[in-house]
């Protein structure tokens, strides 16, 4: 979903924190600036780097915002006009990217 807030606000840069499935050097936090690249494992190690050996730069300009509907949006794009007509059975791993709060509504409206 950060991601896609990325490109749905328009925003600069994306940062995540996470932990899953994903292999080493891709899990704990995921950022990316150049849309839609996200950092890999070399940019991540810099970035780890940087922080344990106390060379970051403070800087101003950061914040948390809220912003409502983006949540809604989300779900709009990932069930759009597709209907699913037959039953399924699904199983949802809680590692992947469909979180819990999300997993009714999407699949609701899958049909």
């Amino acid at each position: 979903m950060a991601y896609f807030s990325q490109f749905q606000l328009d925003a600069p840069a994306v940062a995540m924190v996470t932990a899953n499935h994903n292999p080493n050097g891709w899990t704990g936090v995921k950022m990316g600036f150049e849309r839609p690249l996200t950092h890999g494992p070399d940019e991540m190690n810099e970035l780890r780097d940087i922080v344990l050996n106390g060379h970051g730069e403070p800087r101003d300009g950061g914040k948390y915002e809220f912003i409502h509907g983006v949540r809604e949006a989300y779900l709009d794009d990932l069930v759009g006009d597709l209907k699913i007509t037959h039953k399924l059975k699904v199983l949802c791993a809680k590692a992947t990217a469909l979180r819990l709060p999300l997993r009714p509504n999407c699949l609701n409206g899958l049909g």
